[in-house]
């Protein structure tokens, strides 16, 4: 009899042991997909610029509630200003992801010159002075924040107009050593900016803050990652004198000129654009 009871209980067994084998099998079919936590997917760790918009209106609303606790109005306006804080930031890091992307092929091909110039420059003994500008040109290339619109140094040219000068040659940006700094009063916006900022680096390059030769910290560079990049363009602003400075339209005021018709700013644009080199 017992062993009567154990052999019927076989094929139940099994039935099971198969059932469970088809639920197994239905959840390896099914999506296995599993979103990372925010903190996983960006850097920051910050929630998208939806999310905390639609956190802040929410706060907003339990502020406007006059039977509201004054021990939780308190908390709710510093959560307030902690959200909005995000927000600010968020947006910032979407303007530089948006112009990284933006500026990518143009930093790299200005990159891709002053790299060749150096060399070139290295082997000649008589063009020290050419050899710095060409680094801090580089060293410009390499950190200028994505919080701003990039200003080319190299001048675009046209297909239609006959080259009289070799194909490459360094832009005559900077002042020799032994000469004063330019006039910035005479120079046009995107002029002014760029010289600024060139003048800044050669000074950060003389006093140790960034390196006397950038062609070498290339390969360094390039196998950051994402997070690596990001305290890297962090310090970069810092380090350019931009600290926390946000572009306008972002958290600030535009600067003057007529709207398209997406509500952009053309004529700040065109003018921003004018040193851009061209895809």
């Amino acid at each position: 009899m017992p062993k009567d009871q154990t052999h019927r209980s076989r094929p139940h067994a099994a039935s099971s042991t198969s059932g469970a084998g088809a639920g197994a099998g239905a959840g390896a079919a099914g999506p296995s997909y599993k979103a990372l936590p925010i903190e996983k997917r960006d850097p920051t760790g910050l929630a998208g610029v939806s999310k905390l918009k639609a956190s802040i209106r929410q706060t907003k609303r339990l502020l406007a509630k006059d039977t509201l606790d004054p021990g939780l109005r308190v908390q709710t306006e510093r959560r307030l200003k902690s959200l909005e804080a995000d927000l600010a930031r968020a947006e910032r890091r979407g303007v530089e992801k948006k112009n990284g992307e933006k500026y990518h092929m143009v930093k790299f091909f200005e990159r891709q010159k002053l790299v060749r110039l150096i060399k070139r420059l290295g082997r000649q003994s008589d063009t020290l002075s050419e050899l710095e500008k060409a680094r801090v040109m580089l060293n410009y290339v390499l950190n200028y924040p994505n919080e701003r619109k990039y200003i080319s140094l190299f001048p675009s040219t046209s297909s239609t107009e006959p080259s009289t000068k070799p194909s490459l040659t360094l832009p005559n940006l900077l002042p020799n050593s032994d000469q004063p700094d330019p006039d910035l009063t005479v120079l046009g916006k995107g002029e002014k900016r760029r010289m600024e900022m060139l003048l800044r680096v050669r000074n950060m390059m003389r006093d140790g803050t960034l390196p006397a030769q950038p062609e070498k910290d290339l390969q360094d560079r390039d196998g950051q990652g994402d997070g690596e990049r990001e305290a890297r363009n962090r310090g970069a602003r810092t380090a350019m004198g931009l600290g926390d400075e946000l572009v306008a339209g972002v958290g600030g005021t535009e600067v003057g000129g007529h709207k398209g018709k997406k509500g952009k700013n053309v004529g700040a644009q065109e003018q921003e654009d004018e040193f851009f080199e061209s895809d």
